[in-house]
This record gives structure tokens, sequence and C-alpha cells, in this order.
């Protein structure tokens, strides 16, 4: 969930799927920030105890999120 006018309302986040990428098993690192005005953030998966990293890029103040 993800709020824009300082916690009065919430939306959910919409994450843009890419190959077996589930929103249940993703982890994010760090916190977003912004670079060039576009909303980033380094977040991961894990497979057989394996981490696959992604960045995730979103151009609409983190309503949808996709993998770079």
């Amino acid at each position: 969930m993800i709020t824009t006018n300082g916690g009065k309302t919430f939306e959910d986040v919409k994450i843009i799927k890419t190959d077996n990428l589930e929103e249940k098993n993703i982890y994010f690192e760090g916190l977003p920030y912004i670079e060039n005005e576009i909303l980033k953030i380094k977040a991961y998966t894990i497979t057989n105890g394996e981490k696959k990293y992604l960045n995730l890029l979103s151009e609409d103040n983190g309503l949808d999120w996709k993998s770079k």
C-alpha cells in the first residue's frame, strides 16, 4: 500500500511481473530514491536459496513498479 497524501488515504501498489516474479516473494533492500525524476528501489527474490536482484522503477510516484 502507498500513500501520496501523508496517510489520509492508501492505494494498492501494482508490480508489473516479469519471469516467475510474484508479489509474495519480493523483498526490498533499502528505501526508494529518486533519480532523474524516476522513483527506484533495489529488490530481490529468493529461489532455491539464491538471491536474484531486481531494480524496480516507478514513473507514477510508486503506484506501479516494473523491473529495469
